[in-house]
């Protein structure tokens, strides 16, 4: 049997190819970081163009919305907390903090309790934020429970029946389901129901783009919806790295994937798009379609402020609405402020839709409190984006509003201080 003869290693070729690979290791490895580089620096340099401000990774990332980042860390991570609700359009998956109808905060109670005074916080993510995304956190929780007693003299529960992008009607589809259980229902809202009643084409119905997230098949081509999922996984991953987080590079080549995804997408999508069932019929034209749609919105709206006082009236709750601040009104921003809070084009319309919760409540006979001039006299910056605060207990500008509504509770005698039976 032949033995097959080994052929001698060449020590001297095989060190000259190792030295040969690594030098081109060495030189891509340079080349990717001028590249890097080059793109950080020209990248930070529009930034400072077009914001006259120094990159912010966490703007950046949180895409302005410190709601969203406080869930998710990134848009796309709070995304990735949705889910779709028969009646409610989105609420949360399952998770810590998530309670079993999918709202932040402990299990809604089965039913009115004997012993304690229960109060359920509506609206969108400023309501949330107040009453509280986790446990101790809430500025109005941490007042009401700890500072106050109902009128009669039970101590207070509050519920966290609120979450970002929601708007009329689904805090009243909420009541509708969940009122009968709670004393006091108070829907703190109004920013996001601006969005729907300034004459753009949709019914105040129409659902926040959330929607789109939890409904994706409806809104995008099902061969792109691999690509938009993944794209979005590698946004997310690269804003929890924080070497990395902090780089425009990394930020530029996550958008750039995300970007690329979304014109796949619409490439992809039938040229004909269905008219959706909550769009306005095109019956006038110009600037008089405009301003009858606008009516048409503030009237809806109008309703759905009577329909709440009636759905907690006709289950034996009491029912109250507040009007959210927000930056275009009511306080002088301070520069910071200015940089982050974005348009403020939306003031006009702010002041009818506050004529309309006025007029709602003084017709239905509920008690109404406007908080749009609740920062007027405060200094210190007190916006964190475009309509949220610094979240927290300690927060300075939820603190204000907490304590602006617990005096207008205390004078409706709702509540009263805790205090006042101790001897």
């Amino acid at each position: 049997m032949a033995l097959a003869i080994r052929r001698p290693i060449n020590r001297k070729i095989q060190h000259a190819g190792f030295k040969k690979n690594m030098k081109l290791f060495l030189k891509c490895s340079l080349f990717f970081l001028i590249f890097c580089g080059v793109v950080e620096t020209a990248g930070r340099l529009l930034w400072w163009a077009q914001k006259k401000e120094l990159f912010s990774p966490q703007r950046a990332w949180e895409g302005n919305n410190s709601f969203a980042a406080e869930i998710g860390g990134t848009m796309a991570g709070y995304t990735a907390t949705l889910s779709s609700h028969p009646y409610l359009v989105h609420v949360h998956k399952p998770g810590h903090g998530i309670n079993r109808q999918g709202l932040f905060g402990p299990d809604f109670p089965e039913g009115r309790s004997p012993d304690f005074y229960q109060m359920l916080i509506t609206g969108g993510s400023v309501a949330c934020q107040l009453a509280g995304i986790s446990p101790d956190e809430g500025a109005l929780t941490e007042e009401l429970e700890k500072k106050y007693l109902s009128y009669e003299g039970k101590p207070i529960r509050v519920y966290n029946g609120a979450d970002g992008a929601w708007k009329l009607p689904q805090q009243t589809v909420l009541l509708m389901m969940y009122a009968k259980r709670f004393d006091l229902v108070i829907s703190i809202d109004g920013f996001n129901e601006n969005y729907v009643v300034r004459g753009d084409p949709y019914y105040i119905e129409i659902p926040s783009p959330s929607y789109r997230v939890v409904s994706p098949l409806g809104f995008h081509a099902k061969s792109a919806l691999a690509i938009l999922w993944t794209t979005a996984e590698i946004n997310q991953a690269l804003s929890r790295i924080p070497a990395v987080r902090k780089t425009f590079t990394a930020y530029c080549f996550g958008q750039g994937l995300l970007n690329l995804a979304k014109f796949y997408d619409e490439k992809s999508r039938p040229r004909q798009t269905p008219v959706t069932p909550l769009e306005y019929p095109q019956t006038q034209s110009g600037q008089d379609q405009r301003l009858y749609r606008k009516n048409e919105q503030l009237i809806q709206l109008d309703n759905y402020l009577g329909l709440n006082q009636v759905i907690c009236r006709q289950q034996d709750s009491f029912y109250m609405s507040v009007l959210q601040p927000c930056p275009a009104l009511g306080k002088s921003l301070t520069e910071d402020e200015k940089k982050i809070v974005g348009s403020l084009d939306y003031k006009e319309d702010y002041l009818k839709m506050a004529s309309v919760y006025q007029n709602a409540a003084t017709r239905n006979r509920y008690p109404f409190l406007s908080l749009i001039n609740v920062f007027a006299s405060e200094k210190s910056s007190v916006y964190k984006d475009h309509i949220h605060c610094e979240n927290g207990k300690n927060s300075l500008g939820y603190g204000i509003m907490a304590n602006a509504l617990c005096d207008f509770l205390t004078k409706e005698k709702i509540i009263k201080r805790n205090d006042i039976n101790k001897k």
